[in-house]
């Protein structure tokens, strides 16, 4: 027959309790940074996009002179050989032949979440924007 140390115990309901607390105050700080981390990096995966297009709507300016066409239409995102692989932004442009602006709209979760920039803007003298951000403010870029 078997006999038990009584010294030996398992843990305690305090213990488990404690090892509980200390689990939730650790989930509770890190959930919101990743969360928050996350929303940054799709907005950066976005102006990094946007910076490509820009690229590309010059490379067309050295060529033709102008950003649209010789139809006089705008470029379209799969003539500057962007192809939307965003779930969390939309992209669109407007152009003529001396300027241009493009357009980075968040959707889904990125819409509802990212309350500091809203949609993303660039144009052809490099000036960007954002439409939630604070005036004079680099927060977004």
């Amino acid at each position: 027959m078997k006999i038990i140390n009584p010294k030996q115990q398992g843990l305690t309901l305090i213990e488990l309790l404690i090892t509980v607390v200390i689990i939730s105050i650790l989930l509770s700080i890190t959930i919101p940074t990743y969360h928050h981390v996350m929303i940054t990096a799709k907005r950066n995966d976005a102006k990094t996009t946007l910076l490509a297009m820009a690229a590309r709507m010059e490379h067309d300016y050295t060529q033709r002179h102008r950003y649209i066409d010789d139809n006089g239409a705008a470029p379209t995102l799969q003539t500057l050989g962007i192809i939307n692989p965003h779930e969390d932004y939309i992209f669109s442009l407007s152009a003529t032949a001396d300027d241009y602006v493009l357009y980075a709209t968040p959707i889904k979760d990125q819409a509802t979440s990212d309350l500091k920039c809203g949609t993303l803007t660039l144009n052809q003298l490099g000036e960007k924007g954002a439409s939630k951000a604070i005036p004079n403010s680099n927060g977004c870029w």
